[in-house]
């Protein structure tokens, strides 16, 4: 069971994942509601937080909670005791439902028995479907974690009616920047586990992904199978992913992607180009625009048609006052106007916590409801990491939300962590400039506070990786 996904396309948004009555799905899609290309390589995708979790074991990919990190007065530094300023959203239950033209919503499954280590780290996990009675167990993981709470493994289980049966072991592993290095698939055969696929990640020295190298396990030694070369201007922004496929003894060139920014470091433009052998012929291009807070509004996806660019999908998102995202509306370009094709809805709590989500599909002259899914989140809430917090405002993230790089504004220098809802240090970095520039582009869709860490006080925020 591999995991797939198209670098750099996830501000497309993206298709309905229907997993069948609700089962998990290891095949994760970030790709226009149209389709993907024979053309575009897969990319492995890390199972390290709990949004990601959430987008595995649901109807849709993309599942983005919001958190509140409240901030409050303080004593002077000198008579201040830390104090928790921040909730975390600790999962109970998740449940699944779809929708049928003729029955309605019916449920599908559900998530169950979440259990946590003492840092809020997701342990385990059990997935039940609906058999139309009675609920029957499916599937299972279990994680482990490192000392900075980096998930080292999942280990993937099917109920075999009496008992849970290994199926896949993935293994992980870091280098000291707590970048993912090797990505390890495993099968079980039996009696033992044997190697199945290995990705394998090489950083610069502004830990920007470089190359991307994935290779097939042919019974007795690794073997090339493709891999992505990704280039970055003076500013860490990713401008070029080569899509290149081994074959014999040779990198063949398969895709190219280009992309643009504007002053705020948003993705403006993506240009994907495939190679016929001699020249890069276009092949579909994306343009995308923000509002004034930096939130993606807009997604324009055109595809070449021998001498001209023609309208192909638009995706329309709305935010609420605090800036989580309500709702994404996509239409098909059909015969000279836009036509509804899928509609996604969110809502939250007062904490800004996601409760729910819904989806729904047209049909093809956007008059008819074919199909839909909803989810429904069980949850407490739990206080968080005990930090001082500052009340100067010093600290400033943007392009937020995003799904490449975010911008650290601080006057202070220090050091910057990133951890998801669940505590994990996933990325740590020390700033000695006004301007930090950090490549999120690995980290699963979801929220995520960064930190800054000074001799005096600690500053955390907010941002959304889509």
């Amino acid at each position: 069971m591999k995991k797939f996904y198209i670098l750099s396309l996830v501000a497309l948004f993206m298709v309905n994942i229907s997993s069948g009555q609700g089962s998990i799905s290891i095949l994760l899609i970030d790709a226009p509601a149209q389709g993907n290309h024979s053309a575009f390589n897969p990319q492995h995708r890390t199972l390290n937080s709990m949004e990601n979790f959430q987008g595995m074991m649901g109807n849709q990919e993309w599942k983005a909670s919001n958190i509140i990190a409240e901030k409050k007065s303080r004593e002077p530094i000198k008579h201040q005791k830390p104090e928790q300023r921040s909730l975390i959203q600790i999962f109970d239950s998740i449940y699944y439902w779809y929708w049928d033209v003729i029955i309605g919503w019916e449920i599908s499954s559900k998530s169950i028995d979440m259990v946590y280590n003492s840092n809020n780290n997701l342990i385990s996990i059990v997935h039940q479907i609906w058999n139309g009675s009675a609920w029957e167990n499916n599937e299972k993981h279990t994680y482990t974690y490192n000392a900075n709470n980096n998930q080292t493994s999942d280990l993937y289980q099917i109920w075999t009616g009496s008992a849970w049966e290994n199926s896949i072991l993935y293994t992980i592993t870091y280098d000291t920047n707590n970048n993912l290095t090797n990505y390890l698939e495993q099968k079980w055969e039996g009696s033992a586990w044997g190697n199945y696929d290995l990705e394998t990640n090489t950083y610069d020295t502004n830990n920007n992904l470089t190359i991307l190298l994935y290779q097939n396990w042919d019974g007795s030694a690794w073997v090339n199978d493709w891999q992505n070369v990704h280039t970055y201007d003076s500013s860490n922004n990713q401008v070029n992913v080569l899509y290149q496929v081994w074959h014999e003894s040779t990198w063949e060139n398969s895709s190219l992607e280009t992309d643009t920014y504007d002053v705020n470091n948003n993705l403006t433009s993506l240009l994907y180009q495939e190679w016929n052998g001699s020249d890069w012929v276009n092949y579909f291009q994306n343009t995308y625009t923000y509002d004034a807070n930096n939130n993606w509004t807009i997604t324009l996806r055109q595809n070449w048609e021998g001498n001209t660019w023609v309208n192909s999908f638009l995706y329309t998102c709305t935010y609420d006052a605090y800036n989580n995202q309500t709702s994404i509306l996509g239409q098909e370009w059909n015969s000279g106007a836009w036509v509804n094709s899928c509609y996604f809805n969110y809502t939250y709590d007062a904490n800004n916590f996601k409760i729910s989500d819904s989806f729904k599909q047209w049909n093809n002259t956007g008059t008819i409801i074919e199909s839909g899914d909803s989810t429904y989140y069980y949850f407490r809430t739990v206080v968080g990491i005990d930090d001082i917090l500052s009340d100067a405002n010093f600290l400033s993230i943007y392009p937020n939300p995003t799904s490449n790089y975010i911008t650290i504004e601080a006057p202070a220098t220090g050091r910057i962590s990133i951890t998801n809802l669940n505590g994990q240090q996933l990325i740590t970095r020390q700033i000695t400039e006004p301007k930090t520039q950090i490549d999120i582009r690995n980290l699963p869709s979801g929220v995520y506070f960064v930190r800054l860490t000074d001799d005096r006080t600690v500053e955390v925020r907010k941002f959304i990786k889509q």
